[in-house]
């Protein structure tokens, strides 16, 4: 199956704000970032509610820090009839130029009614061929 392009690039300036005890980017706000990126593919995919049903075996590669600029990617992976499964990707761009992979994860998002029970993916116009061909 050919590997389809990040079409979600949300980009983030790691500021002071952003620092945890470590005097690196804190875990929770990496991951607080990947889930609002996933929210935000999902909602551009389809009209539907989302909720964040599980973000796969994460793993923090490298550390940011202060003053990095950080994009979170997403691209589709596969959706099932109230599920939109993505793959998501951080990088640490390098100052030197290039770019260093921080964090790989897989979020399965769910379409909720008002009252947060499961329901079908209502796909906006043409996005769902790009979950048929991920």
């Amino acid at each position: 199956m050919p590997e389809t392009a990040f079409d979600l690039v949300a980009t983030h300036h790691v500021l002071t704000l952003h620092l945890g005890v470590a005097g690196t980017l804190f875990g929770g706000t990496l991951l607080a970032w990947v889930d609002e990126a996933a929210a935000l593919y999902a909602s551009k995919a389809a009209d539907n509610r989302f909720v964040t049903f599980e973000l796969e075996r994460v793993r923090f590669l490298m550390p940011c820090f202060m003053g990095d600029v950080v994009e979170v990617r997403a691209r589709p992976l596969k959706a099932s009839r109230s599920g939109l499964q993505l793959e998501l990707e951080v990088a640490r761009l390098k100052k030197t130029g290039g770019e260093e992979t921080v964090l790989s994860t897989r979020a399965v998002m769910v379409a909720v009614d008002e009252e947060g029970k499961k329901m079908p993916v209502a796909f906006r116009a043409g996005w769902e061929a790009r979950f048929a061909t991920a």
